[in-house]
């Protein structure tokens, strides 16, 4: 009996030890379980060498001192404070869902070039200067080539008058590709300009609105014609030479002309230099 009852003893001091470290056990690991929820939930002071797997809960102080190898496949929770100094050197798949509440402070700026070049520049010259000579030298038609090395629009002709008149009458024909073959023939002329202006004489530019398209790398011809007055022009060196070219276009010595589409020859004088711009 006595033997029996030790035994017992023995029996619950072993239970109760065994309890005992059960407890302490248990509050160690709660302790280390609170002390990780804190710090997934705490932002770190320094910065990571290494990236995290996953964002974290909170926005840290200090960005990274290196960028991650591969992109996060989940989204930040809270959008950055501060905008990036420098644009992504890869483009985002897709556009953002939601427009940003306000625009950014600093425009941003494409670290990546176009694949293609646009089809037409994208300034084109406010004007081509012609021959700036002043002499008596005028006739009442003068005809002469461009060449567009871009598309582009040729709005007016700017040019010059032996003197000053109201209401005079101008008409001013196109053909594209060379004129030359056809000075005094007016197949393949377009008329473009038949109008009442007021020529300004020698010492100011007369505009003539005319609104031709040239097509990307050729030829057009123009014919401006007057017989009320004469077209200011100098003299050239050879017909058909470069005489004023720039980045998008380039001008041609011409001819001058005492008679309209008269199939004579003889009322064709080179070479000439119309005395004005193109613009």
């Amino acid at each position: 009996m006595i033997l029996s009852n030790s035994w017992r003893r023995l029996a619950s001091a072993i239970l109760l030890y065994i309890c005992c470290i059960t407890n302490e056990q248990q509050s160690v690991l709660a302790a280390r379980q609170a002390k990780a929820r804190r710090r997934l939930i705490t932002a770190s002071v320094m910065p990571s060498f290494l990236p995290s797997t996953a964002p974290s809960m909170a926005s840290s102080d200090r960005p990274s001192s290196a960028p991650s190898s591969t992109v996060t496949t989940v989204p930040s929770y809270t959008p950055s404070t501060t905008i990036t100094t420098v644009p992504s050197y890869n483009p985002s798949n897709a556009p953002t869902g939601v427009p940003s509440s306000s625009p950014s402070m600093v425009p941003s700026m494409s670290a990546m070039p176009t694949s293609e070049p646009s089809s037409s520049p994208s300034d084109e010259p406010d004007s081509l200067l012609l021959s700036t000579q002043e002499n008596e030298f005028g006739a009442f038609g003068v005809m002469f080539d461009t060449f567009a090395w871009h598309k582009l629009r040729i709005v007016s002709f700017d040019i010059y008058s032996a003197y000053n008149s109201s209401g005079a009458n101008v008409k001013v024909y196109t053909r594209p590709g060379n004129y030359t073959g056809h000075e005094v023939d007016s197949n393949g002329w377009d008329l473009v300009v038949d109008d009442q202006v007021d020529f300004l004489g020698q010492e100011i530019p007369t505009k003539i609105l005319v609104g031709v398209t040239v097509p990307f790398e050729s030829s057009q011809s123009f014919f401006i014609w007057s017989p009320d007055q004469r077209i200011m022009y100098n003299l050239g060196t050879e017909e058909g030479a470069l005489y004023s070219s720039d980045a998008y276009l380039s001008f041609y010595e011409g001819v001058s002309l005492v008679n309209i589409f008269s199939n004579d020859i003889d009322d064709v004088y080179s070479p000439r230099v119309l005395r004005g711009a193109i613009r």
